[in-house]
């Protein structure tokens, strides 16, 4: 018994203190309206987004270096090398992406239900201010990545931004720290980003959650003076829903964040302009609706509008005076929000559909040097695919990782497979290499300790694994590229540019599209394969 007394006595101590027991047992015992339910668990969905994106944001901040000469590559590093890298990229670009899709559902969800009527204006209007806080958030975190998209899309947006009457120019040139986009812009988005956004949130949030717990939830269908029996606690009717609603959203956000992880373009050029930077599916409509005013017209689309909307959300509660919140006795708000989201939808798909097409839709993703000064030995580009598979664990190819390869002296560095294979014995995890593999390792382990092993960062993955294809089966045999393969077949290193389509058929038959070819079929390689083949060549050829 003293012993029990003992252990019990911290959190009798932390109870009569605190009180968070208690405080506990009257939030989950809250009395609520009967008629809630599924509809009333957005809120819950949010906290946990926002949660996911805190922890995420928190651990991408370690690798992540805010600076023009590295954003890109430790992103970069962070993609290609670091195990669940791209995973945790992913995660976090699609908790935002979702967080924008329920935080509109939640606003709709109020709106219909009237939910920002007396005396809940204040809880409303937090709301709209949560939204345009992460949307602030999408606009800071897109420059981020410092790729191409990042650069010219925030140019333009900080343009936009200048236009706005009397004080746009100012806070345009205070973004931006400077004539052009450079390091304290970056420096600044990341501060915004990662700092005061973050702060202001959760002291929005912790408003948010203290007003609807001093006002409660509204009932939906009701009159706004009316009172509504409230018999049914939030545990565990309510806490049911919001739990599974919580692990749905979770696991939507795993399983898109591992099926499509976030994109890293080629690294910001300031010289090359060519790219036309569109922004991300939520400010669509907002792009959209420049291609409407243009001239001396423009700030109608990038001010006027976008401010009246934001205003017009802010008045909600003070202009609808409607005293009934049934769908039926409120024609007006109702038609209003149709036109709103009929409006959205139609410039969303607007933009979609006219989307120009990319110059470089060939183009294996990441490419990023001409081809005068790309890797092409089969030995080399194949190599790095081996080298991430077998030696990645234990070391990195950039500075920024655990045990750069670059630090293997260079003046000393061995050769021979046999060296390798013997190093692989005795601190691999596996040195089940075939002889190719290993011819692969050493061709690329020579320009990783070179000068430029930069030059191997920018060849995207299915190239990789492409070249690795080509090296470890009979390609090689026939086809010559930068010197290295056999001489019965054409040389491969410049050819005319085929589509991918055309490179993959002429692969699996090459009778179906060249007659006469005396080339064999190929018909046994997996899908996967073809493809990786396929965008090998097209990285050979393209300009």
């Amino acid at each position: 018994m003293k012993i029990a007394r003992i252990l019990r006595m911290p959190g009798e101590w932390f109870e009569n203190r605190l009180g968070l027991k208690t405080s506990a047992q009257e939030f989950l015992q809250e009395p609520l309206p009967d008629k809630i339910g599924w509809a009333h668990v957005f809120g819950s969905m949010l906290l946990i987004l926002f949660l996911i994106q805190l922890v995420s944001g928190v651990l991408l901040s370690f690798v992540y270096s805010p600076s023009p000469e590295n954003a890109h590559a430790s992103l970069r590093y962070l993609s290609e090398e670091m195990k669940g890298g791209a995973w945790l990229r992913g995660i976090h670009r699609w908790a935002a992406y979702l967080t924008v899709a329920v935080l509109g559902l939640h606003l709709l969800r109020t709106f219909v239900y009237a939910a920002y009527r007396k005396p809940r204006e204040a809880t409303w209007i937090v709301g709209v201010l949560l939204l345009l806080c992460v949307l602030a958030f999408a606009q800071t975190g897109f420059l981020l990545p410092w790729d191409q998209m990042a650069y010219w899309g925030t140019e333009v947006t900080i343009r936009i931004i200048s236009t706005a009457p009397l004080l746009g120019p100012k806070i345009g040139l205070l973004l931006r720290g400077g004539t052009t986009i450079g390091s304290f812009t970056l420096s600044r988005f990341y501060s915004l980003h990662t700092v005061i956004l973050p702060l202001i949130t959760v002291l929005l949030i912790l408003a948010h959650l203290f007003l609807i717990r001093r006002y409660g939830v509204t009932a939906p269908w009701s009159n706004t003076e009316e009172s509504v029996p409230r018999n049914t606690p939030f545990y565990p009717f309510q806490t049911v829903r919001d739990s599974a609603a919580m692990l749905v959203i979770v696991v939507i956000v795993f399983f898109l964040a591992a099926l499509l992880p976030a994109e890293l373009g080629n690294p910001a050029d300031p010289s090359d302009n060519s790219i036309v930077p569109r922004p991300d599916w939520y400010f669509l409509f907002l792009f959209q609706l420049l291609h409407y005013f243009q001239g001396k017209w423009e700030v109608i689309g990038t001010f006027v509008l976008p401010n009246l909307g934001i205003l017009l959300l802010l008045l909600i509660p003070f202009i609808d005076r409607n005293p009934s919140r049934k769908l039926s006795r409120r024609p007006v708000a109702i038609i209003l929000l149709v036109f709103a989201i009929c409006s959205w939808g139609f410039l969303t798909y607007a933009a979609v559909v006219q989307r120009p097409e990319e110059k470089t839709k060939q183009s294996p993703r990441g490419l990023a040097v001409s081809r005068s000064e790309r890797v092409k030995r089969p030995s080399e580009v194949g190599g790095i695919y081996v080298l991430k598979q077998r030696c990645l664990e234990c070391h990195a190819m950039t500075a920024a990782g655990n045990r750069p390869l670059q630090i293997l002296a260079r003046n000393q560095f061995p050769s021979g497979g046999s060296w390798l294979k013997d190093h692989l014995e005795k601190n691999g995890r596996d040195a089940s290499l075939s002889n190719e593999q290993v011819n692969e390792l050493m061709s690329v382990l020579q320009i990783v300790t070179d000068d430029h092993p930069h030059l191997l960062y920018t060849i995207p993955r299915p190239v990789r694994f492409g070249a690795h294809t080509f090296y470890t089966n009979f390609c090689i045999n026939c086809h010559t590229i930068d010197g290295q393969g056999g001489k019965k077949g054409p040389d491969l290193t410049i050819r005319p540019l085929r589509s991918k389509e055309w490179h993959i058929q002429h692969i699996r038959d090459p009778q179906s599209v060249t007659p006469g070819s005396k080339m064999q079929e190929f018909p046994d390689f997996s899908n996967a394969e073809y493809s990786a083949l396929a965008d090998y060549l097209l990285y050979l050829h393209l300009p």
